[in-house]
């Protein structure tokens, strides 16, 4: 479980910043003649597009529903630092379940941690949305708990 934690982290924040410091080139269509050279296509990609990329991952309290100063300013720093004309923002939100709880079923305690998670992704929508971002860019996923694994956390990714 460790090594397969380490390969995500490798993927996720190596390759991002190996593939950012890279310098930009353009290309040549070289199927075009060069009698054609005028309408040959220039493309170049514009490195603010990629400022950041990398998702943002918030771990909470278990019976947190609202984001903490501390938080709010990691998300704000987060969006700073973000190139969002465009983007869509996903918002996975997890929970974990209710612990000892007596005379409750598994359907109840499926509602509630669900019920929670959905509670604590439109909270970050508010404060996203506050910050300028658009209601139409932002989309909330509120994830079902699997295996009673404590998993109290907020992953915010930015995608096309």
């Amino acid at each position: 479980m460790l090594q397969s934690s380490l390969m995500w982290a490798v993927i996720f924040v190596y390759f991002p910043v190996t593939f950012l410091n890279s310098p930009v080139q353009a290309y040549e269509n070289p199927r075009l003649s060069k009698q054609d050279a005028s309408k040959q296509e220039k493309i170049s990609i514009n490195s603010n597009n990629f400022k950041s990329k990398s998702p943002l991952f918030i771990t909470l309290h278990p019976q947190q529903i609202t984001l903490s100063e501390e938080e709010t300013n990691i998300l704000k720093e987060w969006i700073n630092n973000a190139s969002l004309s465009g983007q869509n923002i996903h918002i996975y939100s997890y929970a974990t379940p209710p612990i000892n709880r007596l005379n409750i079923t598994k359907k109840s305690v499926l509602h509630n941690t669900i019920r929670k998670s959905f509670n604590r992704a439109v909270e970050v929508k508010k404060f996203l949305e506050d910050q300028g971002v658009l209601e139409t860019q932002i989309t909330l996923h509120a994830i079902e708990p699997v295996d009673k694994i404590p998993r109290d956390q907020l992953h915010i990714t930015i995608k096309n």
